[in-house]
């Protein structure tokens, strides 16, 4: 290596010292996953008590079809709604997103 003409180091020796002093990586805010939009997103929690057993068996159902369990619980809740709802003749609330009336 010349002294009047020294070499540039790799990008990854930099890269490598830049990482070692902060710790942040570049373009790190853009990683992951895209925002919903406002409209779509779940804002409401429902706190539920449950015995752990019965937690269990949830979770292995949802593990069975491949859903998180939130989303699990979430179709089950929705799917009892509509039916018990529909028995007095009252469309579900959230049916209105989905398939708004004509």
């Amino acid at each position: 290596m010349d002294i009047m003409y020294p070499q540039k180091a790799p990008v990854s020796i930099v890269w490598l010292a830049f990482w070692s002093k902060c710790g942040y990586i570049p373009r790190m805010a853009q990683i992951g996953r895209p925002e919903k939009p406002v409209a779509r997103r779940k804002v409401q929690f429902l706190k539920l008590r449950l015995e752990a057993s019965e937690k269990d068996a949830f979770q292995q159902a949802a593990d069975i079809v491949g859903i998180p369990l939130s989303a699990w619980v979430r179709e089950r809740l929705r799917r009892e709604a509509i039916s018990e709802l529909e028995a007095i003749g009252v469309r579900a609330p959230f049916l209105a997103d989905l398939y708004p009336e004509d």
